[in-house]
């Protein structure tokens, strides 16, 4: 899969409490790993080496980590500083000018531990012609409910809860939540309102799911996001279980 993945690290982590008072959430470890480790992991198995950080609080501790963890010749690591309270908006518009060879790209937050075949969505994302699909699971959260219809995307709420779909009279249409990870064409960017946005995902995803442009990927494989130190305790508690046969042998880049 020839294309670049923005990878979000750059965020205070503030529901980590003191975990994160000296350590930034995606160095935090899962079976001796930082989770960062296992996000270069799966996208790096699924075909793609080059990867664009736009860098924030801790921003130091983590170029520093991934520069010695993988010093493959073959993987290019391309680090922003797009300060410590900056929202995601203004972060991936700092790291814009560095898509300017990609058609579209990957953006994925590293504090999830994913596990599926990235490059079969990418296959279905190219041969619906989408501008943007998102990845996603069948739970309720505070990430983002995906309203899909068949495969498009109908509709994108921040807090809305799955069981609460209801009052949309259709069968057909069901709610799953955005799982962190989706393929974005470039272009989509290219007359974004950076300055005047509120959410980046909410406005961005909506803008074209109004043009019936953006369609959905159900992860058939792992997905773990760790945003508490309870997330982080109950994946280091079931590892086994959660990465399935191959463990974290899966990720392991030679």
């Amino acid at each position: 899969m020839t294309v670049s993945a923005v990878v979000l690290c750059g965020g205070l982590s503030s529901r980590m409490g003191v975990l994160t008072s000296e350590t930034p959430k995606s160095l935090l470890k899962v079976k001796r790993k930082p989770i960062i480790w296992y996000t270069i992991g799966f996208l790096y198995k699924n075909g793609i080496n080059k990867f664009i950080l736009p860098l924030g609080y801790k921003g130091e501790q983590i170029k520093k980590y991934l520069i010695k963890e993988f010093p493959q010749k073959d993987i290019n690591f391309i680090f922003c500083n797009t300060g410590k309270n900056t929202p995601i908006h203004l972060r991936i518009k700092k790291v814009y000018p560095y898509l300017e060879d990609d058609s579209e790209f990957i953006l994925i937050n590293s504090d999830t531990i994913f596990q599926f075949n990235l490059n079969i969505m990418h296959k279905t994302h190219l041969k619906n012609q989408y501008d943007i699909t998102l990845s996603s699971v069948p739970v309720t959260s505070p990430w983002g409910i995906i309203t899909t219809k068949e495969s498009n995307v109908v509709g994108f709420e921040r807090d809305l809860k799955v069981n609460n779909l209801g009052i949309i009279n259709d069968l057909k249409v069901r709610g799953e939540v955005y799982s962190g990870l989706c393929i974005i064409k470039k272009s989509c960017l290219d007359s974004f309102n950076w300055e005047g946005c509120f959410d980046f995902e909410t406005e961005l995803f909506n803008k074209y799911i109004k043009n019936g442009k953006v369609g959905q990927y159900p992860i058939n494989g792992t997905w773990y996001p760790i945003d508490t130190p309870k997330h982080l305790e109950a994946v280091n508690k079931n590892i086994s279980n959660i990465l399935g046969d191959k463990g974290d042998k899966y990720f392991q880049i030679k």
